[in-house]
């Protein structure tokens, strides 16, 4: 498999030589044991090289990571891909061309990026790599919307920096019009004073892959980190978070939940890491799941590593079924059961969308989320 992805590299031969350097995961490896990354990367050994005609429907559009469509203000340049990563993985995300938007102005409106992956074949890989520099005291909200309706393995790898007392909202979704495979990278970087609120709608894709790498560098930075996935049918989600603590008086907070029906499987394992001078942080994580399908399948690992001794750092995990009994309630309202199926359903996933404090895309993701409607499966 490694061998036919070095095709990836053909154009950088930097990446190519790093990449050669570093063993590639497997099945074994503790980071994907529930995923086995042969399902994401057997068979791929080109990158795709050309763009496509798409509708230039968002504030920055891109096709096959490159850019088609700029209507903001801001600036947006091409850049050499980044060599410093020790990960087979992201080196291989980072093959693609790569572009730096740069926001140096505050904006109440949300900054729609739409990243559109089409292949021409099922051996390639179409892939982005972007990054997203806030420049200090810059308000923003930015939402990525991944689109692509080929086969093929689609990969985005998206890097924030924060400037000092920069204020980022992210969201990334995975619309239900997502088909076959995906594998996504989030990775940032945050300074002293600046505030990041990250939510990540996992509800379209065969296969996806999430990848978040949060730095907090800087003295009193925050760190927001959420996310939802709703599976269905037999698809298949794994998400690795791992939030570090480089600095004191950092703060992050953690939820992830999952509403998984028919044959899914959904995977998160979250990671906790605080430095030891990183003193006074205060740190939590959770997960939460719903079964809804006694077929479905979820496996999550919240894990602390803490070398500091004066901190605040606590992790959690649910796994649950909507009752009988709620149901019933709803039910002597005078609600019918799959109406009060549907409400609990919504209401569970409502947690994670009304941490975005933009309302207007809350209501997107509202709308996107009544398109993907889960049907409670009994068991025959």
């Amino acid at each position: 498999m490694t061998e036919n992805l070095k095709n990836i590299f053909t154009n950088n031969a930097e990446l190519a030589a790093k990449f050669s350097t570093i063993s590639f995961p497997t099945k074994k490896t503790e980071e994907w044991i529930y995923t086995n990354p042969s399902i994401l990367f057997d068979g791929i050994e080109a990158l795709e090289s050309e763009k496509v005609s798409v509708e230039n429907t968002g504030d920055i559009t891109f096709s096959n990571g490159k850019l088609i469509g700029n209507k903001t203000v801001f600036e947006i340049t091409k850049e050499i891909s980044d060599a410093k990563s020790n990960d087979a993985v992201t080196l291989l995300q980072e093959a693609a061309d790569s572009y730096k938007a740069t926001f140096n102005t505050s904006s109440s409106r949300p900054i729609y990026i739409h990243q559109n992956y089409e292949t021409n074949d099922n051996k390639n890989l179409s892939a982005s790599s972007l990054n997203l520099h806030i420049t200090k005291n810059t308000k923003v909200t930015i939402v990525e919307v991944v689109g692509g309706t080929e086969i093929g393995l689609h990969s985005g790898i998206t890097k924030l920096t924060l400037e000092e007392n920069a204020r980022v909202e992210y969201v990334k979704v995975l619309p239900t019009g997502l088909n076959d495979k995906y594998l996504g990278s989030v990775i940032t970087n945050q300074a002293r004073d600046s505030f990041f609120n990250g939510v990540i709608v996992t509800l379209g894709g065969k296969i996806s892959r999430h990848h978040l790498i949060a730095n907090l560098n800087g003295e009193n930075a925050t760190g927001n980190f959420h996310g939802l996935f709703t599976l269905d049918n037999n698809q298949h989600s794994d998400t690795f978070s791992h939030i570090k603590h480089h600095a004191p008086k950092t703060y992050s907070s953690q939820l992830y939940k999952g509403a998984l029906g028919g044959d899914s499987r959904g995977v998160f394992t979250g990671k906790l890491y605080i430095a030891r001078d990183a003193q006074e942080v205060d740190a939590n994580q959770l997960s939460k799941n719903l079964l809804l399908s006694p077929k479905a399948h979820v496996d999550t690992r919240p894990q602390l590593e803490v070398y500091a001794d004066d901190v605040k750092a606590a992790h959690g995990a649910t796994v649950g079924q909507i009752g009988e009994e709620e149901i019933f309630y709803l039910q002597s309202r005078g609600i019918d059961a799959t109406t009060a199926f549907n409400m609990l359903c919504d209401a569970f996933s409502a947690d994670v969308i009304d941490h975005i404090e933009n309302s207007s895309v809350r209501e997107y993701l509202t709308s996107e989320l009544k398109n993907k409607s889960l049907t409670k499966n009994e068991e025959k």
